[in-house]
């Protein structure tokens, strides 16, 4: 997925170094707002998972420390290692968005 954000990226910075005529900036327009709603919906899908698997590893680190279980304390190193790269990949999707959102807004004024 961020392969597919930084090509889009690069692909919108290409366009808004050339001019353009009204027709394909309003294609480009189209083009980056259906690429927002789909980061959009993957950043959202991927909040939910991280803040599961999140909570999964908070509950299973304070079911081995309450009930002395040390049995438990493997699944909530499992649980803290999907946490790390879920949360790197949320921050890198994030950011990508907001990077489109400067890209639309840039669009939008060379319309203007």
């Amino acid at each position: 997925m961020r392969k597919y954000l930084l090509l889009h990226e690069r692909k919108m910075n290409e366009l808004l170094l050339l001019k353009l005529n009204e027709s394909e900036l309003g294609s480009a327009i189209e083009d980056n707002l259906q690429k927002i709603q789909f980061m959009q919906h993957e950043r959202i899908i991927h909040l939910l998972v991280t803040i599961t698997i999140s909570v999964l590893c908070l509950i299973t680190f304070l079911a081995a420390y309450l009930y002395e279980k040390i049995m438990l304390m493997p699944l909530t190193g499992l649980f803290f290692v999907l946490v790390i790269p879920y949360i790197m990949h949320y921050y890198r999707l994030e950011n990508g968005v907001q990077r489109l959102y400067l890209i639309h807004d840039k669009l939008m004024e060379k319309q203007e």
